[in-house]
């Protein structure tokens, strides 16, 4: 699942950007967004219930916080080099956007490669497998019989449905800075450099206040940082308070992720 979430996003990303160049229809664009999202979603289950796979038990909150201090190391140097790449390619905007999209779908896909090498042996037959929906009405029905299970995920779907859509809202804050557009990249970065923080310290903090405790630190990190980008006045407080939240996310995810992971059986793993 992993590789073909990494090859399929990256070929719609590719597609994306080759259709740019084209001036194709923005329907078009939309649709390829909406298949690059669906291989995405498919694949993220997976890249939290793998790390079960790959390492022992002990290290399983050491390894998600590995992962999530991944993605920020990638949004830091993918947002350097999508902007080298955009004053480059072309004096054309249009068409260095274009030509960048295409870049990063190539970079997306590459990963596929050595991932669909692994070879990972599962201890535990996986009967459900086959089925789209049973696997998630079993664990439905395995978080209601365990209620700390239960409540974990049920306290994740704020941070998942309202939070994660702060990156949406970024220009807005610009446009209310009254900042150039193009400082964006700012945000962005600040937001990279707390979450590449808080995935630096996720797994000794999780060892220190329990990986319980831990969740609600994420939580409350997330609060102040959104907080306050809304009344900071400055692009520089802005990216700082974009930070904290990223970091929040970090320290969330990581935290609640190894704990639901730790508490489901294997074979329900990536499902919850």
């Amino acid at each position: 699942m992993v590789v073909l979430s990494l090859a399929g996003a990256g070929a719609a990303i590719v597609a994306t950007g080759l259709l740019a160049l084209a001036s194709s229809p923005l329907w078009a664009l939309v649709a390829l967004g909406c298949l690059m999202s669906t291989f995405q979603t498919l694949g993220a289950p997976a890249f939290i219930s793998i790390v079960n796979d790959l390492v022992p038990p002990r290290a399983i909150s050491s390894g998600v916080a590995l992962t999530f201090l991944g993605f920020n190391v990638g949004r830091i140097i993918g947002g350097i080099v999508g902007g080298v790449l955009l004053a480059a390619l072309s004096s054309d905007i249009v068409t260095s956007a274009a030509l960048t999209i295409v870049v990063a779908g190539l970079m997306q896909s590459i990963p596929a490669l050595p991932i669909s090498r692994l070879r990972v042996t599962e201890t535990v037959a996986r009967a459900t497998d086959r089925s789209m929906m049973r696997p998630l009405v079993e664990a439905a029905s395995y978080a209601r019989r365990y209620p700390t299970l239960g409540l974990i995920i049920l306290v994740s779907v704020a941070p998942g449905a309202i939070g994660l859509s702060y990156t949406f809202l970024l220009p807005v804050v610009i446009r209310d800075l009254g900042a150039n557009p193009g400082s964006i990249g700012l945000m962005y970065v600040g937001g990279g450099i707390g979450g590449l923080l808080a995935g630096l310290s996720a797994e000794p903090l999780m060892r220190r206040v329990g990986h319980g405790r831990t969740i609600f630190v994420g939580m409350g990190l997330i609060g102040v940082g959104l907080i306050s980008v809304g009344l900071s006045g400055t692009l520089v407080l802005a990216a700082v308070a974009i930070g904290v939240a990223q970091g929040g996310f970090a320290i969330y995810g990581s935290s609640s992720l190894s704990l639901v992971q730790s508490l489901s059986p294997a074979r329900l793993r990536g499902t919850p």
